[in-house]
């Protein structure tokens, strides 16, 4: 129920106060990582979160809200079964999804390579540098 309502408020702010919801992307950082809060003061960061907010939100909040609750839950397959390549990239310090929770799935796919990225938070694409070795991994 929780969730729901943050989900509604977001969603409510973004569709009626949209330059609110920019202001306190780029000033309610004090969570964040330094790499993470530099991100976010930038105005493209604040532009693109609302085009990408938007469209999870275009078939309404309760899918946004359900896939929170899917985090929490057992999701209805063994990852140790997983055998194709899975290649993990994250920041150490990632304050949004927190890295032991990463090793613990990294610690169980039989087939993983991580790549942590040592004083790095979420936004790790917006470096171009790791970006360019994330995509250089791809091939």
């Amino acid at each position: 129920m929780a969730t729901t309502v943050y989900v509604c408020s977001t969603e409510k702010m973004i569709d009626h106060k949209p330059d609110s919801f920019l202001q306190g992307i780029s000033t309610n950082i004090n969570h964040l990582c330094e790499s993470d809060q530099e991100i976010s003061v930038k105005k493209e960061t604040g532009e693109w979160t609302l085009i990408h907010m938007k469209e999870a939100f275009r078939q309404g909040v309760f899918e946004s809200a359900y896939e929170m609750k899917l985090l929490t839950k057992k999701w209805g397959f063994d990852c140790t079964k997983i055998i194709c390549p899975v290649e993990v990239w994250h920041g150490t310090e990632d304050t949004l999804a927190h890295i032991g929770e990463i090793k613990k799935l990294v610690n169980i796919l039989p087939n993983c390579k991580p790549n942590y990225v040592t004083g790095k938070g979420h936004f790790l694409d917006d470096d171009p540098e790791i970006w360019k070795q994330i995509l250089k991994s791809l091939i």
